[in-house]
């Protein structure tokens, strides 16, 4: 299984964020209304470069839904161009599709991004999106920690971290 060749280090992070969201599941603490928010930040540990992220949230309150207090996001994230080792890497656009649970304030997103290039970060154009977030209560402000990866189902797989400081509007 393509999961478990993943260094030992990655095994214990994706294991430590299913128990997080799973606690999540637990609890009633997401946004009661829908926002949009406008992201910018960097990439980090592999071809640093820019990103501008946008992104619509729609808390999920209805009877048809499983989780009254879940939340969909969809969204848009623009990647500049970088260098992956002495290889140049063109920019990259991907969509996001994540169902979101929180404990508070900290949020955590799981779901799926679709990229337009294949690229030597995410060995393949569909890939995992992670994230994990702070918002904080008196200002509009989150504070964002995502990942894309293709979780090991094909090479390359060192997928692209993001650390993105956004702004939340109506």
């Amino acid at each position: 299984m393509p999961l478990l060749n993943n260094p030992r280090g990655s095994k214990l992070l994706v294991l430590v964020f299913i128990l997080l969201f799973t606690l999540g599941l637990a609890t009633k603490c997401s946004a009661s209304e829908a926002y949009t928010q406008m992201a910018y930040g960097r990439t980090m540990i592999r071809g640093e470069t820019s990103v501008l992220d946008f992104q619509r949230t729609i808390p999920l309150q209805s009877r048809a839904a499983v989780r009254e207090d879940a939340e969909w996001r969809i969204g848009m994230t623009l990647i500049g161009s970088s260098m992956y080792g002495s290889t140049p890497e063109p920019g990259n656009f991907r969509v996001k599709l994540q169902y979101v649970e929180g404990l508070g304030q900290f949020h955590m997103g799981l779901g799926v991004s679709v990229g337009q290039n294949v690229d030597d970060f995410n060995g393949s154009i569909l890939n995992l999106a992670l994230t994990a977030e702070w918002r904080f209560k008196r200002w509009p402000v989150t504070l964002a920690l995502s990942h894309d990866s293709n979780a090991g189902t094909r090479m390359p797989n060192v997928g692209r971290d993001y650390l993105l400081l956004g702004w939340r509007f109506q």
